[in-house]
């Protein structure tokens, strides 16, 4: 469960972090393009037009890129045909097994688009046309930075962890959160099947919105009435 206390072990650590190609369990890892990046939730990421559209997505992922007007256009058509709708039909099992696998549910009215800038893979999951999430793997240097480590470091940018999840309930930290404003971030301990961690920025009441939806239940965390009919049926 989520603890108060964040157990710093290492307060000086290296600055170190590596881009991550799409990490998939029980196969190879995208090749990387560069190394070097820094861990931390930059300004860039705090202005995502979370509980907007596509449109001002693509918009937002235009003003990162870098190149000419032309390149920066064709490559936003592409973008904007390569969205992911998890319909109660999609076929998921592939995105299942990778390294953003939990972070959606078919047939929910969730979809995402997937966006490579050269050195990082930049995921942004949309519920009902509308942004509501941000995920951003990166992968485990070849050094000894721990995930607590990692921690620390967005520390430095966030603060104190508003939580941290033990499964044991001991200094075992697999995950950490930050709830700021309107914003949630979190880092998620993916290395025993991904050798990666993965950075979440979420819309705090969208996602809520989401996790509801997912669930079954009402804006207000009401379940929706089934007809005994159909509930037999999905028995």
């Amino acid at each position: 469960m989520f603890s108060k206390r964040m157990t710093t072990i290492i307060t000086t650590v290296a600055i170190v972090g590596l881009g991550a190609g799409t990490a998939v369990a029980g196969g190879p890892s995208a090749p990387l393009a560069r190394t070097g990046d820094t861990i931390k939730v930059d300004r860039s990421v705090k202005k995502l037009p979370f509980g907007k559209g596509m449109k001002a997505t693509l918009r937002w992922i235009g003003k990162q890129m870098r190149g000419s007007t032309a390149y920066k256009m064709a490559m936003l058509k592409k973008l904007k045909k390569s969205v992911v709708e998890f319909t109660p039909s999609s076929d998921t099992a592939l995105v299942k097994r990778t390294v953003i696998g939990d972070e959606f549910k078919a047939g929910n009215g969730e979809s995402m688009l997937r966006w490579n800038d050269g050195r990082n893979e930049h995921y942004f999951f949309f519920y009902n046309k509308k942004l509501y999430k941000y995920a951003k793997p990166v992968l485990v240097p070849p050094t000894t930075l721990g995930f607590v480590d990692r921690v620390n470091m967005l520390s430095k940018h966030l603060g104190a962890p508003t939580g941290t999840l033990s499964p044991n309930g001991d200094d075992n930290v697999v995950e950490a959160r930050w709830v700021k404003s309107k914003l949630e971030t979190r880092i998620v301990d993916k290395r025993a099947k991904f050798n990666a961690d993965v950075l979440l920025v979420k819309h705090y009441e969208l996602n809520q919105k989401v996790e509801n939806a997912r669930r079954g239940q009402g804006p207000n965390g009401k379940k929706y009435d089934v007809d005994d009919d159909l509930k037999e049926f999905l028995e």
